[in-house]
């Protein structure tokens, strides 16, 4: 659940405020169904880069990060927390019946390796060098390591590299390898030097 200034949670617990002087924070944390969070920040310049360094992490709503408290508990905070639960472990069931048995082994073979399906996630290449959405584009083109390289490598001898602001005002350099393969890589911010899409020219 994402509570903001605007949702309905927030104008109850500031409706409380005012007629009992219950604080916001503490009427809101009332109503965690979780005792964890994930650090949500608004993602834009205005963020405080204390809360930005805590994007994305996990956090003990009793137990909350020293240098800036929960979200909202500064002064002017418009970052929130969305409810986080452990992946619980799979459990096989037919392991404490049948401890001993084929049966048993096989299904859970079969339990595991559905597990497995459903939760898999293209594999990131190497994620030093990408974004995720780099590493996605990688995968579902199949592009491997050493046409990128070939690509970048064959671009900077030709002069095919081209230096450009990209959609969100960062620079890029789009690299055209002579095997038909175009890199985009950022060149500043937070993902500098990674790439960011790749795709074959046809």
């Amino acid at each position: 659940m994402t509570i903001t200034s605007d949702s309905p949670i927030y104008r109850k617990a500031f409706e409380n405020y005012l007629r009992k002087g219950i604080a916001p924070n503490v009427f809101i944390k009332a109503l965690h169904i979780t005792p964890q969070y994930i650090w949500r920040t608004q993602h834009d310049n205005k963020v405080r880069p204390s809360h930005a360094a805590n994007e994305g992490q996990v956090f003990s709503w009793n137990d909350p990060p020293p240098l800036t408290g929960n979200p909202g508990d500064e002064q002017g905070c418009r970052c929130w927390g969305d409810p986080y639960e452990p992946p619980l472990d799979p459990v096989y069931p037919e392991l404490f019946i049948f401890p001993l048995s084929r049966t048993a082994r096989i299904a859970a073979e079969i339990a595991a390796r559905a597990l497995n399906e459903t939760n898999a996630k293209p594999k990131n290449p190497n994620p030093v060098d990408h974004t995720d959405h780099g590493a996605t584009r990688t995968v579902e083109r199949k592009i491997s390591s050493e046409e990128i390289q070939k690509a970048v490598r064959t671009a900077e001898q030709t002069g095919e590299v081209i230096t450009k602001i990209g959609k969100y005002g960062t620079p890029q350099k789009v690299y055209t390898g002579t095997n038909g393969v175009t890199v985009v890589k950022e060149t500043a911010g937070r993902n500098a030097g990674k790439i960011i899409t790749i795709w074959k020219n046809e």
